[in-house]
């Protein structure tokens, strides 16, 4: 080998490896931007989601969620005569009729919707346990429908108008509308409650979130929210 076609050599293998290294470098920035992108990609953890009929708890109440629908109408009526009976419909939604409910106090005005839910409490406190009243720092109920939530200070009304007390003892029951929640000592209590939304559904069909806000024995609260027509 000559000594111009030995140096052309040289040269040439010296391009080479630096090409090759070249090659390498690309490739690492590659597979850093392919992880990056894939991280990027990567869906944030979301808040757990329960159905109707599951059951949430804290440290010092346990919730069970039996029903929550959307609402234009309530029934608003017991038959003369009725006694206790689990099973009834009293404060349970209703198909509305203009005729029918023209005196029916739980009727939501045009632009807004009753959320119905009816909730078994455990109260697992020595005391009785103000669950959703005026002392609450965060509202016991709140409703997330197309993609906006609502809670105390939205809704126009908040009642609960049909309760079961000691519902595996005395069951002890009332018909009264109040706007708080107390739930008893040591005992299980049903109750069947309401608020007016702001909004109006396409479909009472449609899915919606309600969320319950429940306090801990360190003066702390969890919520618990609840997905419907999903």
């Amino acid at each position: 080998m000559n000594t111009l076609t030995r140096r052309n050599f040289l040269i040439a293998g010296a391009i080479g490896a630096a090409g090759a290294l070249g090659l390498t470098g690309c490739g690492g920035t590659a597979d850093q931007g392919s992880d990056s992108a894939e991280a990027a990609q990567e869906p944030e953890e979301q808040t757990a989601r329960y159905a109707v009929g599951d059951t949430v708890e804290t440290d010092l109440v346990r919730l069970t969620l039996n029903r929550a629908e959307l609402a234009i109408a309530l029934v608003n009526t017991l038959e003369i005569g009725t006694g206790f009976n689990i099973d009834n419909d009293y404060f349970c939604p209703k198909e509305y009729t203009a005729e029918e409910d023209a005196d029916n106090p739980y009727v939501a005005p045009k632009g807004s919707t009753l959320v119905f839910y009816e909730i078994l409490i455990e109260n697992l406190d020595r005391d009785y346990l103000e669950l959703d009243g005026s002392g609450q720092d965060e509202p016991f109920v709140s409703v997330s429908y197309d993609g906006e939530t609502y809670s105390t200070e939205d809704f126009e009304e908040k009642k609960y108008g049909w309760m079961v007390r000691d519902i595996e003892g005395e069951q002890d029951w009332s018909s009264d509308t109040v706007t708080n929640l107390l739930a008893g000592v040591a005992e299980k209590d049903l109750f069947r409650a309401y608020v007016e939304a702001p909004f109006e559904p396409d479909s009472l069909s449609d899915p919606f979130e309600i969320a319950f806000t429940l306090p801990t024995v360190d003066g702390d609260t969890e919520s618990f929210t609840f997905a419907i027509n999903q």
